[in-house]
């Protein structure tokens, strides 16, 4: 018997003087005894067409010597051994290595031992399978609102290679390759993916492994359109009058806190102007009170200026009685006025809706509490037309069905005014969400 052993050995591999491989006693030649261990070789798993390889050892149990006379396989072969052929003395052994692919065989050792001229190794090797894959972020349907940090996370798996050498990569339809994401010990891979067009986006995660094994996954999400003021380059601001950008805070200053000035600014970046949610901070103080601030969706297809009328008019209105009187800015325009005027509807602070400038007539108006109160206000303006939604700090003022609201391109922008008396009017953290995604 011929036994294969894992590990190093001497061998002798000299003949008998007779050219016999038998032992003689008493005129009789003792036959060899060839033995393999192991029985069989699993090389474990391979690549598609990658060849494994297993250093073998073969041993002479005696009584006699042994000689190996040759080797025999379908698929596999012995890439190294003594030449043949070759004799073990009793208690002698001799490494030989073999190597296979993906499959079962079995390797045939032919020697002179009588019982198992013919000794039979099994040889077998799996081939690699493919990976496991999961997405844990972002969920299929989802949609995202603008400026939202988001992480692509997966979780993957794979039995042969390990965990941060598999490669995971992101795509999409819309903006093509995403990039690789890093992967850790526990098969979490994370890739943050911050810049992204406007509308639904199938993505395509995808795992290989050492092998070239793939899985993937296909699914969707909905980018909703718009921009955060801090994303955007200061050249798409439009300033007029008394308006700037200050670099120090990164915020625009509409009017700073003098007398008779107006200001305004206008990012020009398209959105639509009957689907639109704004959100924002506003500042108003550190002077002796003056008129306030409105917001205004300006539609594109009808404007010819970015200011209208000084005063009461906020710099949106076109009453003939406002200081400076133009037409009023085209679109719709919700104000924070803080200074009664004759055409206000209330002497307390308020807020109210117009169309196209026109200050006397708003459509819908709610009392707000003192709002020049040098602080910092939150301001979230909703138009889902006819729906409008305008709160403040929180606090819902406007929440009803308005007609007249239209669908046009719009620009989203500001406008303030003083006049004898004065203030500090500060937007900051403007955030324009455009409904592209419609929830299920």
């Amino acid at each position: 018997m011929l036994w294969l052993l894992l590990g190093c050995s001497d061998y002798n591999l000299e003949p008998s003087n007779d050219g016999s491989s038998g032992v003689e006693q008493e005129g009789e030649v003792l036959p060899g005894d060839l033995e393999t261990d192991p029985k069989a070789i699993n090389l474990g798993t391979l690549c598609e067409g990658a060849q494994g390889e297993r250093v073998l050892s073969l041993l002479s149990m005696g009584p006699g010597p042994v000689t190996v006379s040759g080797f025999l396989s379908e698929n596999w072969q012995v890439i190294d051994s003594p030449e043949l052929p070759f004799t073990l003395l009793v208690g002698d052994s001799v490494e030989i290595t073999v190597q296979g692919g993906v499959g079962q065989d079995t390797l045939r050792i032919l020697s002179d031992d009588p019982a198992d001229p013919e000794l039979e190794v099994a040889l077998v090797a799996e081939l690699d399978g493919p990976p496991q894959l999961g997405v844990v972020s972002p969920k299929d349907g989802q949609i995202l609102d603008v400026g939202e940090l988001l992480t692509l996370q997966s979780w993957s798996f794979d039995t042969e290679t390990p965990a941060q050498e598999l490669k995971v990569t992101w795509s999409s339809d819309v903006d093509g390759k995403l990039g690789r994401a890093l992967v850790d010990s526990d098969g979490v891979g994370e890739l943050e993916w911050n810049i992204r067009e406007a509308g639904p986006h199938e993505l395509t995660v995808q795992v290989e492994d050492a092998c070239g094994q793939e899985d993937r996954l296909s699914f969707g999400v909905c980018q909703q359109a718009g921009f955060e003021s801090e994303s955007l380059d200061l050249s798409t601001w439009h300033f007029e009058g008394a308006a700037s950008w200050d670099t120090t805070n990164s915020w625009v200053e509409l009017t700073p806190a003098g007398t008779n000035i107006v200001g305004s600014a206008f990012q020009t970046v398209p959105t639509l102007g009957n689907n639109v949610t704004l959100r924002f901070q506003f500042y108003l103080g550190g002077g002796t009170g003056a008129d306030g601030f409105a917001v205004t969706a300006l539609d594109i297809d009808r404007m010819t200026d970015f200011q209208a009328s000084a005063g009461g008019c906020l710099g949106y209105g076109g009453d003939p009685s406002c200081p400076n009187a133009k037409a009023g800015l085209p679109g719709w325009s919700i104000e924070v006025d803080t200074y009664q005027n004759e055409e206000d509807p209330t002497a307390e602070d308020h807020v109210a809706m117009s169309f196209d400038g026109d200050v006397n007539n708003p459509v819908v108006w709610s009392v707000l509490p003192e709002m020049e109160d040098t602080g910092w206000h939150a301001m979230e303006i909703t138009v889902a037309a006819p729906r409008v939604r305008v709160s403040i700090d929180g606090t819902v003022y406007i929440d009803q069905d308005v007609s007249g609201i239209t669908d046009f391109p719009a620009y989203v922008g500001f406008s303030a005014a003083t006049g004898a008396l004065t203030n500090q009017h500060l937007i900051d953290a403007l955030t324009v969400t455009e409904y592209l995604c419609e929830e299920e």
